[in-house]
């Protein structure tokens, strides 16, 4: 079983677990997939035109990103996924070589480079400079709600997030009850409502019942996600 946040990007990885990959040649072959089309290295490599749904939120996203994200943190962001700042345009060829070496590395070790080595260094490395925002919050918040609060995968990817921006400011997303924002704000904290939930991250679960070994996935609603089985 496959869960991600795309659909295609699910069945490369269901295509791997069918040529006879394990869970994490899976997990690599979707993870590739969300970011370039499978066969990842291949299309990074050679490029691919630009559709036109890509073009248009492409566009828009790195106009987002010249008003909200300043700093050189972003640098490698700008850096991997524009030209000279700017979005492909539709029917442009998109390429991009060193995202190419990155999953060859990966490729080649058998996804140990991903773990270990000068790439997981960089990633580590990275994390640890410039904060690593919603992802480790988000995660701390899914085994709070499976472990503390006993919620199915479905239920606790449904659960509402929060994000400590820093100090006592906590941002949360848009449907957070009032009660529970005011019973944070008596507590000293201040509450930021969030206009939408894409800064609270997307998730996928998949839980192996330890008696019967069925498979259990669910996937976040904040995202076009898919769970896929075979």
């Amino acid at each position: 079983m496959v869960c991600t946040s795309q659909p295609l990007a699910a069945q490369a990885g269901l295509d791997m677990l069918k040529r006879g990959g394990n869970a994490v040649d899976a997990a690599i072959a979707a993870a590739a997939a969300l970011t370039v089309l499978e066969p990842a290295i291949g299309y990074a490599q050679e490029g691919y035109p630009v559709s036109p749904i890509l073009g248009k939120y492409w566009e828009a996203a790195v106009a987002n990103w010249h008003e909200r994200l300043r700093g050189e943190q972003f640098r490698p962001l700008f850096e991997t996924f524009s030209i000279q700042g700017r979005a492909p345009r539709i029917g442009e060829m998109w390429r991009c070589p060193d995202q190419a070496k990155s999953l060859q590395e990966i490729a080649e070790s058998q996804a140990a480079a991903f773990y270990e080595g000068e790439l997981a260094d960089r990633i580590d490395r990275y994390s640890r400079e410039h904060g690593g925002y919603m992802q480790p919050q988000g995660h701390l918040q899914l085994v709070m709600n499976t472990i503390d609060f006993g919620l199915n995968p479905q239920a606790a990817l449904d659960a509402l997030r929060w994000l400590w921006l820093g100090e006592r400011t906590v941002k949360v997303e848009p449907e957070f009850p009032d009660y529970l924002a005011q019973a944070l704000e008596r507590k000293g904290h201040r509450i930021v409502r969030a206009t939408d939930e894409k800064e609270f991250g997307r998730g996928q679960i998949i839980w192996r019942d330890a008696d019967s070994g069925v498979l259990m996935g669910a996937t976040d609603p904040r995202t076009d996600g898919a769970v896929a089985g075979w």
